[in-house]
C-alpha cells in the first residue's frame, strides 16, 4: 500500500458533534463510535429491564432500587396524594431524557449534530411504541399511549440538550471549537 493510499484511509474517520454542528466533519476514533453505540444498546436494555417488571416487583424485589421506589412513592403520596402517576411518568421522561441523549451522541458520528438530534428524538418516540408493546405481554403490567408521549418529550429534551451543549464541551474535551 502506497503512502498516499495510507493518507486517505485516515480521512474516513466520522465527524464529531462539534464539527457535525456546522456540517463540517471531523476525524472521531472507531473507539468512540464504539462506546457511543455500546451506551445506547446498553441503556435500551435498563429501559427493556424496566419495563419488565410490574410495580410489586420493584416495591421488595430488587434491593436498592425498592428502597428508593418506596421513598418515592412516600415523597409522591405525601405531596401529589393518592392515584398521582408523578413518579411513573417523571421515570419515563428520564428514562428517556438519557436515551435521547446517548443516541444523539451515537447518531452524530456519522451525520451533523441537528441531523442527529431529529433522528434520536424519532428514534426514541420508535422504541418507546415498542416499549409499551412490549408492556402487552408483561404479567399486571398494561400498555398506556400517554407514555409515548412521555417517552417522546424524554428523548426530544435528551437530544436537545446534546445539540446544545455539545458544541460548547466540545472545546473543553481537546478538540478545537468551530470557528
Amino acid at each position: 500500500m502506497s503512502r498516499s493510499s495510507k493518507t486517505r484511509n485516515t480521512t474516513n474517520a466520522q465527524p464529531d458533534s462539534r464539527a457535525a454542528v456546522s456540517g463540517h466533519t471531523r476525524p472521531r476514533s472507531r473507539v468512540y463510535v464504539l462506546i457511543s453505540w455500546v451506551a445506547v444498546v446498553l441503556w435500551a436494555a435498563v429501559i427493556f429491564y424496566m419495563s419488565a417488571h410490574t410495580s410489586g416487583q420493584f416495591s421488595g424485589e430488587m434491593g436498592l432500587i425498592s428502597r428508593i421506589y418506596e421513598a418515592l412513592k412516600a415523597w409522591q403520596l405525601s405531596v401529589f396524594g393518592e392515584g398521582s402517576q408523578f413518579i411513573y411518568n417523571a421515570a419515563h421522561f428520564l428514562e428517556y431524557t438519557v436515551f435521547g441523549a446517548l443516541l444523539t451522541n451515537a447518531l452524530s458520528c456519522h451525520m451533523s449534530l441537528a441531523r442527529a438530534a431529529l433522528c434520536a428524538a424519532g428514534l426514541a418516540l420508535a422504541y418507546g411504541i415498542t416499549d409499551e408493546i412490549h408492556q402487552l405481554f408483561v404479567p399486571s403490567r398494561s400498555s398506556d399511549p400517554m407514555d409515548c408521549v412521555f417517552d417522546f418529550l424524554g428523548g426530544s429534551t435528551g437530544a436537545a440538550l446534546v445539540y446544545a451543549i455539545a458544541p460548547h464541551v466540545a472545546g473543553r474535551l481537546g478538540r478545537e471549537p468551530e470557528a
